[in-house]
């Protein structure tokens, strides 16, 4: 058994401002992301994925926010959001906490209908005081995405479904490579390999490699060429063009005992 890198604990509402932060910095280079942001306002990306991590971090009953610490000097290096349905996980990650929000207001832990992954997506509902040009063609590529998942999630877990999900994933760009990201994935596929589920994820392009050498699966995809929603071309010097962007879904039987 490999040592551990992080310690790994569960993750608090007073925590969401750091998880989100983060999330902002590992998605800087992806893609799919910072051409939707494109037409958003600044600033959407953190409010919307604050929104979904608070979503989460309340649905104690159905999903787990676990965040990895650097023991050294006790920084949030990385997160994952694990999904479950007929699991039962280990106790001491999953006692009752009571945190709080950026505006101090304390929040214990409630039991909302079951998650909803695109929930954590780039978009968002906030009312606009101006018309944004190229947001509807945006908005028509996070529906077909959207519906896509939608789609998936109701073929691979039908009712009476026991299994374990990644909602999301994010580590610091700092402490990228360095082992941070497959130690959170391992909790999960352990807890799954002890009550005999399966896993799967909705993996970006830039994470479907990590998750293949974990032992995932390739069982669907969706390609969608970029350049074609595009409100404007990349800022970066001598890219003319976002090119196109595959999801892969992915995933793990358990290992037999």
């Amino acid at each position: 058994m490999s040592t551990p890198i992080c310690n790994l604990s569960r993750a608090s509402l007073k925590d969401v401002p750091k998880l989100a932060e983060i999330a902002a910095a590992a998605f800087n280079n992806d893609a799919h992301t910072q051409m939707k942001a494109t037409s958003p306002k600044p600033g959407s990306f953190v409010r919307d994925m604050a929104q979904g991590l608070r979503m989460w971090i309340n649905t104690p009953s159905r999903c787990v926010v676990l965040k990895a610490t650097n023991d050294s000097h006790g920084t949030i290096v990385g997160f994952i959001s694990w999904g479950y349905k007929g699991v039962e996980l280990d106790v001491p990650l999953l006692q009752s906490e009571v945190g709080s929000d950026e505006g101090g207001n304390e929040k214990g832990n409630s039991d909302p209908a079951e998650p909803n992954l695109e929930q954590t997506s780039t978009t968002t509902d906030q009312p606009q005081e101006t018309p944004i040009q190229g947001a509807d063609r945006i908005a028509e590529l996070e529906r077909l995405t959207s519906s896509h998942l939608a789609d998936f999630q109701k073929r691979i877990m039908p009712a009476g479904t026991r299994c374990m999900y990644i909602g999301g994933i994010t580590i610091d760009p700092v402490y990228q490579g360095k082992g941070v990201g497959s130690q959170l994935i391992r909790w999960g596929i352990e807890q799954a390999d002890r009550n005999g589920v399966f896993c799967w994820v909705h993996s970006s392009e830039a994470g479907w490699r990590m998750f293949e050498k974990l032992g995932f699966k390739e069982v669907d995809r969706l390609t969608v060429d970029l350049d074609a929603w595009a409100v404007r071309t990349p800022r970066a010097e001598g890219c003319d063009g976002w090119g196109q962007y595959t999801f892969r879904y992915m995933v793990r039987q358990p290992a037999e005992a």
